[in-house]
Parts: C-alpha cells; structure tokens; sequence
C-alpha cells in the first residue's frame, strides 16, 4: 500500500495584500458601528441642518428661529440633573452614536446607547440598547435651545418646566461651559429679573 505524504498546508496567495485591505476597512467598519452594540449607526450630515431652536437672552423675551446648525458643534458630553437621585450625563459622538447613563444616590439606575442625528425638529435619538430607567423612560426627541452663544438641549417631557423656570440646569442638557452662566441666570431670575417670556419670575 503506498504511503502518502501529507505536505504543509499552502499559504493563501497574496496574504499581504489581504492583511492591508483589512487593516485599511477596520477603521471604517469600528467607526459606522459606534458604539451601539454592533447596530450601525447612521453618519451626521456633513453640512447644515436647518432646524427649528429657542433663543434665551441674557434679558429680554425668548424667541423661536430656525438656524443652519451644524452636527459637528453639538458634539460633546452634556448633563442635567438636581446632583440627587436624578442625573443624566449625554454624551453625543462625532459619528453619529451616543451613550446616556443615569445616576443617583444608589448608583447607576440606567444606561442607554445608539444614534442621533439632526431635523428640523431637534434632534432625534433612535436608541439601541438600554437597561433600568432609560428603558422606561428613553430619550427620543430633544430642544435645541441656544443660550450664552452655547447650545442647550431640552426633552420633550420637559417643556413645560422650561416655559414655567426658563433654562436651568435641572432639565437643560448643557455643557461645563455653560453651566455657570445657567447658574447666575437663574440667581438672577429669583431676585427679580426679568424670566425668558420678559414676565416677572413667579414667587
């Protein structure tokens, strides 16, 4: 009986070439699929969305306008909150993916991940994954509210407040930037300044 000699096994041809194509994909596969569990995430546009935005002055009444804004200039990590048991901290990421966690006094009650993009509306977050409060009380649709030249962000559920308190750190998403200024506005509402609408602060 004839013995068959087995050989090593052949090296796949042009291997570099197969190594280089990969290595030149992976960057752009990582970055459509974000952060988001493996769902893509759909890129921001590139040039202006025109989109409908509230316009706080220092003094004087709010007014509503519809601005060219950019998604590259609401990229950045936001929070809102009473510093208690009722904190969101928002992170909006440059390719179109975004991460939320809500914490309080017993720890992290919730986190939530997936893609926002720009409309006329606002912006609209389509979330992938989440757990704990976020998957009960999801953020979906969010205010632009421009204040301080910065731009803040408002949930729909919250409009209300913002009519009746104006933009206040409690229920605005904003930026470290911006927070002091929100903190002298409102320092300045209670010892009588005018309140957005241009209607004295109600007691």
């Amino acid at each position: 009986m004839a013995t068959v000699v087995m050989g090593p096994p052949k090296k796949p041809e042009r291997l570099d070439e197969v190594a280089m194509t990969v290595w030149r994909t992976l960057p752009a596969a990582l970055l459509t699929l974000g952060c988001c569990g493996g769902h893509p995430v759909t890129p921001l546009p590139s040039g202006p969305v025109r989109m409908r935005v509230t316009v706080v002055p220092r003094d004087g009444p709010t007014t509503e306008t519809i601005r060219d804004v950019q998604a590259k200039d609401l990229v950045g990590e936001y929070r809102l909150g009473d510093g208690l048991g009722y904190n969101l901290h928002l992170v909006l990421k440059g390719n179109g993916a975004f991460e939320c966690k809500w914490t309080g006094c017993l720890g992290v009650y919730g986190t939530s991940s997936g893609g926002w993009t720009l409309q006329e509306a606002g912006l609209a977050l389509t979330t992938h994954r989440s757990d704990g409060m976020l998957k009960d009380q999801p953020i979906e649709w969010l205010r632009g509210v421009v204040f301080d030249g910065q731009y803040l962000l408002l949930q729909k559920r919250d409009l209300d407040k913002f009519k009746e308190y104006g933009p206040v750190t409690f229920h605005c998403f904003h930026q470290k930037a911006v927070r002091q200024a929100l903190v002298d506005w409102r320092a300045r509402a209670l010892t009588g300044a005018a309140k957005p609408d241009g209607k004295p602060p109600k007691d």
